[in-house]
């Protein structure tokens, strides 16, 4: 029998680049969120799990505990084999929701088939508490504005391959924020592994360079942008991109006219109350004509006017604006050199 060892959350981390994590819950919690890189093996199912709630419920913890051992005594060898596939070196890291029972149980079996187990103390509980946590981190961001179509987070991930820190919220949400945000892009994920998975990148950042992010509101799509992680972007310093009106509405036309024309009309009527009903008919009528620079330009229009609203309640944040146009022609180490300063100014 090898050995079973209880761990920290901050140990996980640092073993996990090594170590196979394994989620033993239900598919279900699986989906509502789990820690990024871990594969299942599920102790039970979604129907099970809940039949042994009821149980334990109306008979007791004895009863409920015989009718998992009924449940899982078929399938003990199925488990191991699959543990085995999934760390060769066998060593495995468990987690459950509190990191009791069901990860407990799971730790005893693989253990004696010969592997090294490590539990995750407090379970999936203890790991969300410490992600929503470590939002307040102070970091020193640097929040990159500018006009929808703008090319914002095309500069970011210019910054990104110059070695710089980037947030890049939008691709981790899976949207691009706006009401045409979810064109092109996977589904969102859920609120929780939302958070999960912008902790992955969060986690990684040093609090003595420069984090460029790019800014939102406190909403991408359905998803909520953590408070504390939102509070520290409102008071940083805002880098503003001004880009030609053309050029941006050009850049739009390309990024969103690839989806089909009943999905825009969609997106269309869906703003009505904010484009009002006859901008709102004009924009749908280009949509079904094929015309989506006209129907693109009333759009813009709109968020244009949105953004300035903005920009009005920052304007003491702004240290600088930068005007581009085609290419990207911004010097990326100018910009480079203004975050630097920009951080150690504070």
């Amino acid at each position: 029998m090898s050995s079973v060892k209880k761990i920290g959350t901050e140990e996980l981390f640092r073993l996990k680049g090594d170590i196979p994590v394994v989620d033993v819950r239900t598919p279900d919690e699986y989906r509502h969120g789990h820690i990024p890189g871990a594969v299942q093996i599920p102790l039970f199912d979604n129907n099970e799990r809940a039949l042994i709630g009821k149980v334990y419920a109306h008979k007791g913890s004895d009863a409920a505990i015989l009718l998992g051992l009924d449940i899982v005594g078929p399938r003990l060898r199925n488990y191991i084999e699959q543990a085995k596939k999934i760390s060769p070196e066998q060593k495995i890291i468990l987690y459950c929701w509190r990191g009791g029972m069901r990860s407990g149980s799971l730790a005893w079996l693989f253990s004696t088939a010969g592997m090294e187990c490590y539990i995750l103390e407090g379970g999936y509980k203890a790991y969300r508490r410490y992600v929503l946590a470590s939002f307040q981190t102070p970091l020193k961001f640097i929040v990159l504005g500018g006009e929808t179509g703008a090319g914002k987070s095309e500069i970011l991930q210019h910054l990104a391959t110059q070695g710089e820190q980037i947030l890049d919220l939008e691709q981790i949400a899976c949207h691009k924020g706006s009401a045409f945000g979810a064109i092109g892009q996977p589904d969102q994920p859920t609120q929780e592994q939302f958070e999960n998975n912008l902790f992955e990148v969060f986690r990684t950042l040093s609090q003595d360079k420069p984090v460029w992010i790019e800014n939102e509101s406190i909403t991408i799509g359905k998803l909520f942008i953590p408070r504390s992680l939102f509070e520290q972007m409102e008071k940083s310093p805002v880098v503003c991109i001004n880009r030609p009106f053309s050029e941006r509405l050009e850049r739009l036309v390309r990024e969103y006219a690839i989806s089909d024309r009943e999905t825009l009309t969609e997106i269309f009527r869906g703003l009505v109350r904010r484009l009002g009903s006859e901008k709102c008919q004009r924009a749908i009528e280009a949509v079904q004509a094929g015309k989506y620079d006209a129907a693109a330009e009333i759009a813009l229009q709109y968020y244009d006017k949105v953004y300035g609203r903005q920009l009005e309640k920052k304007q003491q944040q702004i240290a600088r604006i930068f005007h581009i146009n085609k290419s990207l022609n911004i010097n990326i180490q100018e910009l480079i050199t203004l975050g630097k300063e920009l951080i150690f100014s504070n």
